[in-house]
């Protein structure tokens, strides 16, 4: 008997607003989601060795009632599977959840399989000796352990469950909320692969060599919180005829999330430029806050960091902590008109301008507070 072979993904949260970056900005990457997805279609319709299951573990799309151009595609997308003889099977989520009345009532998807019953379900491949279990979170009690109402005695043969739920090892974000579980729960259930979604960082719960449990995480970042920073991953993976489990990540996002702090203290202008730029590249979106307390040459030149290096980045935010001139010189008017001023000439101005404007306001600057604080000396 051959092996089942699948490509697991999760939270992929297609038509996600972005709404801390840019328009244009969180425009291409809600297009990025698209051509990710359609990446993911990719990998299990032409890899190789070829695929028999495409595992979707919830939140395919952001909201319960997504636009119907996003629906549109990912029709499209899941059609191609189809056609290619990858049979789809998909959950709801927390974010895309199944509610009477929601787009999972309304909308036909050309999939093998959805689980939208809050009980679990099961779905037989028998040419595969292989049976899909399922089921939806219950939005109305979020806090319920649902693995333990699984019908072990039920599951016979090669076995897959789908389910989108929060464990409680996963560290930072293990709230007892959201189908709640831990690693012992997956542990006695008798499933040969767990199909994770939810944590949009990779993780393995369970490692064993007849039972996996992983999240693949999201494959392309929606923030840029810490489960969402650098490469983004699927799961690939088989199960042999006798329910042994292999599995492996395969890198699959267009473009990277980073978020990087710096302590100034002890920076020079030249320094800082070239550690922001150690992380510059044209698919990375890099939010960077500056800690610490900085020369006055380097304040200066931290306002206009993100003007001078967003040219090198997808998308560069820089958030300044350090211990500026702000709370020095905030009931000096006649500075902050000159800043505000020369900031707002940076932006309008051509680039071959921008270079003598940065220059001026660091020349400014530090006249500015130097003569403040001789005025303090002095008094």
């Amino acid at each position: 008997m051959a092996p089942v072979r699948f490509i697991h993904t999760s939270d992929i949260h297609i038509g996600a607003r972005y709404s801390t970056l840019p328009r244009g900005v969180a425009d291409r990457r809600r297009n990025d989601l698209r051509e990710t997805f359609a990446a993911i279609v990719d990998l299990a319709t032409n890899g190789s060795p070829e695929v028999d299951l495409l595992l979707i573990s919830g939140d395919l799309f952001e909201t319960a009632f997504p636009a119907s151009g996003d629906v549109f595609f990912v029709r499209e997308k899941l059609q191609i599977a189809a056609k290619a003889g990858v049979r789809t099977f998909l959950i709801p989520g927390n974010h895309d959840e199944y509610r009477p009345g929601s787009f999972w009532d309304g909308v036909s998807l050309p999939v093998e399989h959805v689980f939208h019953d809050y009980t679990f379900e099961a779905h037989t491949v028998p040419e595969l000796n292989l049976t899909v279990w399922g089921a939806a979170m219950n939005p109305v009690h979020t806090g319920e352990r649902m693995l333990g109402a699984f019908p072990s005695e039920a599951v016979v043969g090669r076995s897959i469950l789908l389910f989108h739920g929060n464990w409680l090892g996963y560290g930072p974000d293990d709230a007892p909320r959201y189908s709640p579980f831990e690693a012992s729960d997956i542990k006695r259930l008798p499933v040969n692969y767990v199909a994770l979604g939810h944590h949009h960082g990779f993780k393995q719960v369970v490692m064993e060599s007849g039972r996996k449990a992983l999240y693949p995480g999201s494959p392309e970042a929606t923030t840029f919180g810490r489960a969402e920073l650098g490469d983004r991953f699927v799961v690939r993976g088989e199960i042999s005829e006798d329910g042994a489990v292999h599995v492996e990540k395969v890198k699959i996002n267009k473009a990277t999330h980073l978020a990087e702090s710096i302590e100034c203290t002890h920076e020079t202008t030249e320094s800082l430029r070239r550690r922001v730029g150690n992380s510059s590249g044209q698919e990375n979106l890099l939010k960077l806050t500056l800690t610490g307390h900085a020369s006055l040459e380097l304040v200066a030149a931290a306002e206009t960091l993100e003007e001078e290096m967003t040219c090198e980045f997808a998308h560069l935010e820089v958030r300044s902590e350090i211990a500026d001139i702000d709370d020095e010189m905030d009931d000096n008017v006649y500075f902050r008109s000159f800043r505000e001023d020369l900031l707002r000439r940076m932006r309008d101005a051509a680039p071959e301008e921008q270079p003598a404007l940065r220059k001026a306001l660091e020349i400014g600057t530090i006249a500015f507070v130097s003569g403040r604080q001789r005025g303090v000396s002095r008094g």
